[in-house]
């Protein structure tokens, strides 16, 4: 295809579909789950394994305990509705998840909510030393 937009995000599948395949190879046997989540990416055609996101980040998310903070998509929009939260909100349950928008502080400076905040948190279980459990 010759739009450029096609290409760049043709092989950010690709390159996607390598590292899910990595990962899940790493990750057997441990219960980890993967969850995709829409995105759009541009670049420079000229930098063939280079992009960057159009929209905020989703996958630069930050968890605050048992909620999900998103970058607010600003995906395209169908009678109304933004397609991406939407596909957030199915994902993973639309009382859980929160939309930040970060897109004038954080993204178009390519950063996303979880550059944005800190969290504090407790390991808990085995991982309370985490140091100890070295693979």
């Amino acid at each position: 295809d010759d739009n450029p937009l096609v290409t760049k995000n043709s092989l950010a599948n690709t390159l996607i579909a390598q590292n899910r395949t990595l990962l899940t190879t790493q990750v057997q046997g441990t219960g980890a789950q993967q969850t995709f989540v829409p995105a759009i990416y541009l670049g420079d055609p000229t930098q063939a394994n280079a992009a960057f996101a159009y929209v905020p980040g989703l996958v630069n998310l930050q968890v605050w305990n048992s909620s999900l903070w998103f970058p607010r998509p600003f995906g395209p929009r169908f009678t109304g509705t933004d397609l991406f939260e939407q596909a957030i909100q199915a994902a993973f349950g639309a009382s859980n998840v929160a939309f930040i928008d970060e897109w004038d502080n954080h993204h178009r400076f390519y950063g996303e909510v979880h550059c944005a905040t800190n969290v504090i948190r407790t390991p808990a279980g085995p991982y309370q030393r985490w140091w100890d459990n070295v693979p």
